[in-house]
């Protein structure tokens, strides 16, 4: 027989095989939806609760908006129920166990996130479920989710954060469905978060401590049912570390000098208060961090007046004591130097200088080191639930 028949005849079986698939699904299809109402609850007898689980798979952490307190998240909902009137016997049907049908045809638990901060209720796309012949109906849409998250910023840029995400349903309560756990290969209830390896994308600004998952209810609302997922995350100093700290230490290093220098070391000062103008352009320039510079060109700000404002004082003090020493003089017989009385000021100006020299220098090393004593002190909890 030549070789195009064999293939030919191959191709015919193939086809056929496929139409009557096709066939055979289609019946079953048909006999699945034979009086079936997308707004009915899948209950038996009147009372009965529909049992859902809800689980959480995180596919990426996009941002953390501190002035909006927002959090975006990239997710994919896991949920699961039983509908009694979906089901079938695979052997009427050629061994099919399950299918996939649009989720516009079956019922869903309608469930929402409530605090979401955009006003989007809605998922991302609307995906097909997974139905099986024992009734078990699997959905897992993706959504983009933008939730509210209350930010504490005392510790910047060594905090940690806790934002919670809380699902329930926005049509049924808990006397007509109940919300559950998913539950693993091994039966046991997965109350935490998801976090596949292969498909995660990792932020740069945040690393994640805990992601576990509790169902809550209210004592006051018997019909109260959710699940909330907390996401305590913490945040990568390095950035900041390099950006923001490293050259603030370098500017309160450059303003110490300042009381270092003699009195009439006047272009010297100039100098070095020029000096540490520039630093913080650099810094403001390069940073790109609003919150940081503005905190930042407030120090300068403080930095800078030390300078002119005590040259001003020495001046000030100079010129009215030394007339007044003139006048005093002119009663006398013999003329005091003016060198003497200036050389006298210019040691009581030293000797300022070095007193305020080294209290802003204990100052400013106890109040960075109780800074930073505090803050490595600032530690997200052992366990998410003590």
């Amino acid at each position: 027989m030549p070789a195009w028949v064999v293939l030919g005849e191959l191709l015919w079986i193939l086809v056929v095989s496929a139409a009557g698939s096709s066939e055979v699904e289609g019946r079953l299809r048909d006999s699945l939806f034979v009086g079936y109402h997308v707004d009915v609850l899948p209950i038996r007898r009147l009372g009965q609760k529909v049992p859902v689980r809800v689980g959480m798979s995180l596919s990426q952490l996009i941002s953390l908006n501190e002035k909006d307190e927002e959090l975006t998240t990239k997710v994919y909902m896991d949920q699961e129920w039983i509908d009694y009137r979906l089901t079938w016997n695979p052997d009427e049907f050629e061994g099919i166990t399950s299918i996939r049908i649009s989720a516009d045809e079956v019922w869903l638990p309608d469930i929402v996130l409530m605090n979401n901060n955009d006003g989007v209720f809605t998922i991302a796309l609307s995906v097909d479920v997974l139905l099986h012949h024992n009734g078990r109906v699997q959905w897992q849409p993706p959504a983009l989710y933008r939730s509210s998250c209350g930010i504490q910023v005392t510790y910047f840029p060594f905090d940690w954060q806790n934002c919670t995400m809380v699902f329930r349903s926005y049509t049924y309560d808990a006397s007509e469905i109940t919300l559950l756990h998913p539950v693993d290969e091994k039966g046991q209830e997965v109350k935490e978060i998801l976090i596949y390896e292969n498909t995660f994308i990792d932020n740069g600004q945040w690393e994640f401590q805990h992601k576990p998952s509790r169902k809550n209810t209210l004592s006051s609302d018997p019909l109260y049912e959710d699940i909330t997922f907390y996401l305590i995350i913490r945040r990568k100093p390095l950035f900041y570390l390099i950006n923001v700290i490293i050259p603030c230490i370098l500017i309160t290093i450059l303003a110490i000098f300042v009381f270092y220098l003699p009195p009439d070391a006047g272009e010297t000062r100039w100098v070095l208060s020029w000096w540490t103008t520039g630093a913080v352009g650099v810094r403001v320039g390069l940073g790109r961090l609003s919150t940081a510079e503005l905190a930042l060109g407030q120090e300068q700000q403080f930095t800078e007046s030390k300078s002119p404002c005590k040259s001003a004082f020495r001046t000030c003090s100079e010129n009215p004591l030394s007339s007044l020493s003139r006048n005093l003089d002119v009663g006398r017989s013999y003329p005091v130097p003016w060198t003497l009385l200036k050389e006298d000021w210019e040691y009581v100006a030293f000797v300022v200088d070095r007193l305020f020299f080294w209290i802003f220098i204990v100052f400013t090393t106890i109040g960075t080191l109780t800074i930073f004593l505090d803050a490595s002190l600032h530690l997200p909890p052992e366990k998410p639930f003590p």
